[in-house]
């Protein structure tokens, strides 16, 4: 007996796995050993990083920034102090119809929430759906900003905050992005303070807003549709033509090439996407980014959601299937019989960590056939029938019933007609023009699939 419990021991003590110490070298070739070499060594590189791009700008476009950065502020009067809480007491206490001030912002433009990823998203499916209803193609460019939020130029921000906001609140943010610095602790060891001379401060509020307001000039093309969030830019050209598709294209990033050389932005070309969106066989002719041709490809990754050549979200269905299924077989154990959770805590655990995996813009790829919606709601019954450990017989429709949780298509319905329903109100052109029935242009319907709009006209 006690043979068998060492030889237990031994066989539990190999098959331990051992973590294995990442090794760093300092730049003269020498292994970094100590704590404080490898915080020195980390320091530096983020150092490198967090600089302007050292791109090639017109020397006249630097200078002007540069001097209008220089020039003294007009004289104003500060505004009194005041705090969040008096903000949103203010902000609910104002009349919808009252006149805007000079800034044109009117109390309703206040109360809206702020605009989504799935509302974009739905600009580019809308204008992709078009195309494919009038047999046009629709050419692509998807891109990819290296390292977007951190090497944002400090002085080319600043300068478009400067005519942006009230002086007062330009020194507020001047003192924000001025003089920051960072140092990195590593074991009981930290780096001395390196400066931060390029990039919005990671983490904060502000951070996205900053970018937003330093991309907020990106040039547009009369032929083009431009759908950017952040970091994330799409350009589409749609036109009978593929070849007069990608020479609008091509026209508006050649345009985009010099926009982006003065405010010193970066575009890596090996990881942009070029897609041509349409159900022939053929393809509309490459498009360049400085002599690159951008790689081309049947499926986009954008905003989360897995855009196929001819939008049919096959490919989203199946890689969203998989992920739920990883994350569900990591729950497994506290999910199924084993499990002492109560079956409250078990639907809580599906609903918030589970469920949105698939659930993500389900508004948009909801209009997929029934074969590839029936993937989720086939992994959605078997992970209910375990948590509630149904036997064979009890059919999903009870298992759904009792437990109060809609089909994936009753759930995919009620979401869109939600979505929908806030689109006429939004602030935002772009957003209302979405509030429309029909597709964009309104094309007479010659597919026999479905859009999301669809789901307004459905039973539930």
């Amino acid at each position: 007996m006690a043979s068998k419990r060492q030889n237990m021991f031994h066989k539990n003590k190999k098959q331990e796995t051992r973590e294995i110490g990442l090794v760093f070298s300092n730049p003269d070739g020498t292994w970094a050993k100590s704590d404080s070499e490898i915080a020195n060594l980390f320091g530096t590189h983020l150092s490198n990083i967090f600089v302007p791009h050292p791109d090639n700008p017109d020397p006249t476009h630097t200078r002007t920034v540069l001097n209008d950065l220089d020039s003294p502020l007009p004289m104003s009067v500060p505004p009194p102090a005041f705090s969040p809480s008096e903000v949103k007491y203010a902000i609910s206490k104002l009349p919808t119809k009252k006149a805007p001030g000079f800034d044109l912002i009117t109390s309703t433009i206040l109360r809206q929430n702020s605009h989504s990823t799935i509302q974009q998203c739905q600009r580019v499916v809308d204008n992709i759906a078009s195309c494919l209803e009038q047999k046009q193609y629709c050419s692509a460019a998807f891109l990819d900003v290296a390292q977007a939020f951190d090497r944002v130029w400090h002085q080319g921000l600043l300068w478009k905050i400067k005519s942006l906001v009230p002086s007062t609140y330009y020194l507020v943010l001047l003192s924000y992005l001025s003089d920051r610095s960072f140092i990195v602790i590593h074991g009981s060891s930290q780096s001395p303070y390196f400066p931060i001379k390029a990039g919005v401060p990671q983490g904060s509020i502000l951070s996205p807003l900053l970018y937003s307001v330093y991309t907020s000039d990106i040039p547009e093309h009369p032929a083009t549709l431009l759908a950017s969030f952040a970091d994330d830019t799409a350009i589409l050209s749609t036109n009978s033509d593929p070849t007069l598709a990608s020479l609008n294209l091509q026209s508006h990033l050649t345009t985009l090439q010099t926009w982006c050389s003065n405010w010193k932005i970066r575009v890596n070309p090996q990881k942009c996407v070029h897609v041509t969106f349409t159900l022939r066989h053929s393809s509309c002719p490459p498009v360049y980014w400085h002599r690159t041709q951008l790689p081309p490809a049947k499926v986009v990754r954008y905003l989360g959601l897995y855009i196929d050549r001819t939008l049919t979200w096959n490919p989203h269905t199946r890689l969203k299937r998989q992920e739920t299924n990883r994350r569900y077989k990591l729950l497994q154990r506290l999910l199924d019989k084993r499990s002492k959770l109560r079956t409250e805590n078990k639907l809580l655990v599906y609903n918030s960590i589970i469920k949105p995996i698939w659930a993500y813009g389900a508004e948009i790829w909801g209009s997929a056939k029934p074969s590839n919606v029936n993937r989720i709601q086939t992994l959605q019954s078997k992970i209910l029938r375990r948590i509630v450990d149904a036997p064979p017989y009890v059919s999903n429709l009870t298992i759904h019933t009792d437990l109060k949780i809609p089909f994936v298509k009753d759930f995919i319905a009620t979401r869109y007609r939600k979505f929908h329903s806030k689109l006429y109100s939004h602030s935002n052109p772009l957003v209302k023009k979405l509030s429309s029935t029909t597709l964009l242009d309104n094309p007479p319907r010659r597919l026999k699939r479905h859009w999301p709009r669809d789901f307004l006209q459905m039973d539930l």
